[in-house]
């Protein structure tokens, strides 16, 4: 299989990308730059996974993600709200043709049911979730005062929730881990 090399955007003249992942630094920079043919290595961080390379120009260094420079250099810019996304969930295999552009919910979509991740997503209940209005005493006292003939509406105002909320804490369809 043959590599292909396109210049790299941005840094024109002095490193070229490949089709298979790769940088190379093919000049110097300064007033005489020097023609070389150098392959640069990839940093990788265990936070993120993802390999980086160090791009300079004009003695400035910049961070650019493998998978998204690859990207650019074939492809032209990454569109806005489109983030590349690795085929094989393999993120230091940053072959073009590993490589897509997909929206964040496609790329979490692809995450699931393609690569079979797992979330480790727990819902919190009753009074362990952020958005409860009630606690569990206070929706047992809703059960016993619907025993002794109240309207749910009536209730409800006591509480400040809804006659919805009521019949379905009654109905125990809502808080049904409370006796």
């Amino acid at each position: 299989m043959t590599e292909t090399w396109v210049a790299a955007p941005g840094y024109e003249g002095i490193y070229e990308v490949s089709d298979l992942g790769n940088l190379r630094r093919i000049s110097t920079y300064g007033r005489k730059p020097k023609a070389i043919c150098r392959p640069v290595r990839p940093h990788h961080k265990k936070r993120h996974g993802y390999n980086d390379y160090w791009l300079q120009r004009d003695g400035k260094t910049k961070r650019f993600s493998a998978h998204r420079l690859v990207w650019a250099a074939f492809n032209g810019p990454i569109a806005d709200g489109l983030e590349i996304n690795h085929k094989n969930g393999q993120r230091r295999d940053n072959r073009l043709s590993n490589l897509e552009a997909v929206t964040r919910s496609d790329n979490c979509v692809h995450k699931f049911w393609v690569l079979g991740a797992k979330t480790n997503f727990k819902p919190q209940i009753g009074e362990k979730n952020k958005s409860a209005k009630l606690t569990e005493d206070q929706v047992r006292e809703i059960r016993r005062l619907y025993t002794t003939g109240l309207f749910q509406y009536e209730i409800g105002k006591m509480f400040g929730v809804s006659q919805r909320t009521v019949s379905l804490i009654t109905r125990r369809e809502k808080w049904t881990h409370v006796d």
